[in-house]
Parts: C-alpha cells; sequence; structure tokens
C-alpha cells in the first residue's frame, strides 16, 4: 500500500508540469492565430500603420501626383480652337484631386459629361490646388483667363474652410492649431514607437495592435474644436463676420473676372463628408467626435444658405451639391466621399460632373 502512494506521489509532478506545458502551447497557438487574423487586416480596419519607427495613417488610396505644365493635377492643357465651348474650373482641393486618377478628377469627367450629352466637343481647365481659398483662386484665374478665353468659369466652393482660408488671421490660427493638437482618434495621427506601451515585439501585427490601442488611451484628453468647424455656429462672431465679408468681396472679383473674359459665372458648392450625413446626424457625430460642440448653436447649412443668399442677390447661378449626394448617399459617407481623408472619391467625382454638366447645359 505504502509502495503504490509513493508511485501516485511521483506522477502528480509529472501530470502538472503536462498541464502547465499543454496551457503554454494552447496560448502560443491562439497567439499564433490571433497574429495571423492581424495579419489578415488591411490598415484601415487596424486602423494604422507602423512604418518600423512609428505608427501613422492608414492607407486609402495612392496618390496621384502627376501635374501638367502649370503645375496642376491635369492633362496638358489643348491651345483654344475656337470650336470647343472652353470652361475653366476654379477651385480648391477637391479640383486637384490628387486623390484619384487624372482621368476620374471633376474636371475630367465633367469634360466627358459635357461633350458627350451636348454632342459638341467641349474642354476644361482644371485650376486648383489644396489649401486653396478665394483669394488664391482669383489670382489664378487672372494669370491663366486670357490665354484660355473662357466660355464659362465654373467656381468649385468649398465654404467648410474657404471662409477661414480667406481670412490671414483665422488661416494662422488654424495652422498653429494643427501643428500643437495632437489628434488621439483611432488612425488618425502619429504615434512614435518609442512612445508606444508594450511594443515589445515590433514585427509583430498583433503586438503593434495592442500597443497602438493602449497607446491612444493613455494620451487620451479633451481635443479641442478644429477652428473650420465653427464656420456652423451661428452665434454672432465679428472675426468669423469680417472672414465672410472677404470671401462676398473676393467672389464678386472673380465675377467680375469671368465677366470681363466673357464668360458665364456659375458657383457650385461642394459637399462634405459629415454633411452628407444630414444636418441633424452629421451634427451629432461632430459632437461625439468634438464634444466642447455640445452646447453650440450649428447648423451644417448654415454656409451654404449664406453663399446661395449672397449668388441670389447678385444674380449668380449657383448649384449646391449637399442635398444631392445626402440623397444619393443614403446616410452612408463612404459612398461618394475617403472615409478618413474625406474628399471625393472616384464615385464622388463622377456624381459631381454629372450634376454641374446637368446645370450648364440646361442653361446653355
Amino acid at each position: 500500500m505504502i509502495e503504490r502512494r509513493e508511485s501516485r506521489a511521483a506522477k502528480r509532478p509529472a501530470s502538472r508540469g503536462a498541464l502547465a506545458l499543454l496551457s503554454i502551447v494552447s496560448i502560443l497557438v491562439l497567439l499564433g492565430a490571433l497574429e495571423l487574423v492581424a495579419r489578415s487586416l488591411d490598415s484601415r480596419t487596424l486602423g494604422f500603420r507602423f512604418n518600423g519607427k512609428a505608427f501613422v495613417p492608414p492607407i486609402e488610396f495612392v496618390p496621384d501626383l502627376k501635374t501638367n505644365t502649370q503645375g496642376f493635377h491635369d492633362v496638358e492643357w489643348p491651345a483654344p480652337d475656337g470650336e470647343s465651348v472652353r470652361v475653366v474650373l476654379l477651385g480648391d482641393s477637391y479640383v486637384a484631386g490628387y486623390w484619384v486618377r487624372r482621368a476620374n478628377t471633376v474636371g475630367q469627367r465633367l469634360q466627358v459629361h459635357l461633350t458627350r450629352e451636348a454632342g459638341r466637343g467641349h474642354v476644361v481647365y482644371s485650376i486648383g490646388k489644396p489649401g486653396w481659398g478665394q483669394r488664391h483662386q482669383l489670382p489664378a484665374l487672372r494669370e491663366y483667363g486670357e490665354a484660355l478665353d473662357p466660355d464659362w468659369v465654373v467656381h468649385l466652393m468649398l465654404p467648410f474652410n474657404d471662409i477661414r482660408n480667406n481670412d490671414r488671421n483665422l488661416h494662422a490660427q488654424s495652422l498653429r492649431q494643427s501643428v500643437t493638437e495632437r489628434r488621439t482618434s483611432a488612425g488618425l495621427g502619429r504615434m512614435r514607437a518609442a512612445d508606444a506601451p508594450a511594443l515589445l515585439f515590433p514585427g509583430s501585427v498583433l503586438n503593434q495592435l495592442v500597443s497602438h490601442r493602449l497607446g491612444l488611451l493613455m494620451s487620451q484628453k479633451p481635443i479641442d474644436i478644429p477652428l473650420d468647424y465653427l464656420v456652423y455656429d451661428q452665434t454672432p462672431d465679428p472675426t468669423w463676420a469680417r472672414a465672410w465679408e472677404t470671401t462676398f468681396g473676393l467672389l464678386d472679383e472673380i465675377k467680375a473676372e469671368a465677366d470681363r473674359l466673357g464668360a458665364r459665372f456659375l458657383i457650385v458648392s461642394v459637399s462634405t463628408p459629415h454633411g452628407v450625413l444630414g444636418a441633424e446626424e452629421g451634427r451629432r457625430q461632430l459632437e461625439a467626435a468634438y464634444p466642447a460642440l455640445v452646447g453650440r448653436d450649428i447648423d451644417l447649412d448654415l454656409p451654404d444658405r449664406r453663399v446661395a443668399e449672397y449668388a441670389r442677390g447678385r444674380g449668380i447661378d449657383f448649384l449646391r451639391l449637399e442635398p444631392i449626394f445626402r440623397d444619393r448617399s443614403q446616410g452612408d459617407r463612404g459612398a461618394y466621399h475617403w472615409e478618413i481623408d474625406g474628399h471625393w472619391n472616384a464615385k464622388g467625382n463622377e456624381l459631381a460632373a454629372e450634376l454641374i454638366a446637368e446645370r450648364m447645359l440646361a442653361t446653355e
């Protein structure tokens, strides 16, 4: 009987060791499976890219950086031939469209729609760069307009940030804010590997994911309202009132330049990724992202109403795209806009071109 007890006691350590080994193997297998799953996810799902030195925003597209002789993201401009209808498309990053191939920009798609639907040749000259407001677009029109001799000047306007761009003080304030503010939403901003917690195995995507999320949780802090969103605030503010006055003065000068060139003039207000959700849902999502907006008198339709009122008072044709984009997207902000970047994707450029062509041909 004593020998049997000794035999059982001798087996217990071996059994415990086997269980411990089995547990370790199971954990390793689970971690390996999770690693494989993590490696199968693209950067947008992960919310980041890790380049070995830092966590950076995910890739939604490969920018098309090809430019023409004039430095715009457009094909080489043909010389006016006296037969084609010539259109100058004036704007900012929405016209530049580096986020799609040149053939898919709103300008090139507008040319296709106009030529096909009108049954005669149209040439669209796209003049726009990221960060431009009307104070940049006006001198560009003056520089190139004479040689292009346009029949149309179509001005794509983004009130969301054009108003701020046109006021030098607001613009400088926005630049300072973008430098000092650290964005902490997943997928936005940059986190150095040295600042990432628990990044023990940088080559492991699973470890990268855990470290990235821990870093975001540990760095959470109140986020200031990005200055651009204050364009939606209905509370009177002398700084913004001055910026609006400056903008309307610049639009007057752009219209005068179009008149001098003998061109018809159309203002087109573009859509935004939050605006296409609808005024109420878009506001709720902005308040969730920027709690400091809660309690402010925010109206996402306010800038377009102001531009519409201005255009009506000057007898200028005005096309507002956002309501149509809202109806077509049915609450899907990714239908026509890049989810993270926010500019139009290829479908957004196509829809905008179709709608602009329709308005232009209805008035020719």
